[in-house]
């Protein structure tokens, strides 16, 4: 009896930590989609660097943004990924293609900043955005679709 018993909460043990163990290692994916006018903007640079691992409540940035914590909360500051922005430095570059996508893979848990230096196809960069992954707890793989202002031409 002892045996089946013994067993019995093994096989429970076993089946309760195996997805933790899958969760907790995951890699995410961050994926732009950048439109302007309804219409995909090919050739804009992006930039994803990673920001902060997560602790109890929020996140630890980074050395590069200064080390402190943030909230939950914050995550949703335009001020703070605007701040941010203007620390960066490193990150993974890349470019939209025809459909206006780019894809950053093999990301681990933790926040990220999204950056675009520059604007394309007579569109202003899109304000720069902090993410998490995995976002809201168990996304992650997280689609993006920042919204996009037309140039402004002053002419004299």
């Amino acid at each position: 009896m002892l045996k089946r018993l013994t067993v019995l909460f093994s096989a429970i043990l076993f089946f309760i930590c195996i997805p933790i163990a899958v969760c907790a290692s995951g890699e995410g994916t961050i994926q732009i989609d950048l439109k302007g006018g309804g219409k995909p903007i090919q050739g804009a640079p992006i930039r994803v660097y990673f920001a902060g691992t997560p602790i109890e409540g929020g996140y630890r940035l980074t050395e590069t943004f200064g080390g402190g914590v943030i909230t939950q909360l914050d995550v949703f500051s335009p001020e703070l990924a605007n701040w941010l922005s203007e620390r960066a430095s490193g990150g993974w570059r890349g470019t939209t293609n025809r459909d206006g996508t780019v894809s950053f893979q093999g990301l681990n848990e933790g926040l990220y900043l999204v950056v675009q230096p520059k604007g394309k196809g007579g569109y202003q960069p899109f304000t720069p955005f902090l993410i998490t992954i995995p976002w809201d707890g168990d996304q992650w793989n997280i689609t993006a679709t920042p919204k996009t202002e037309k140039e402004i031409t002053v002419v004299p």
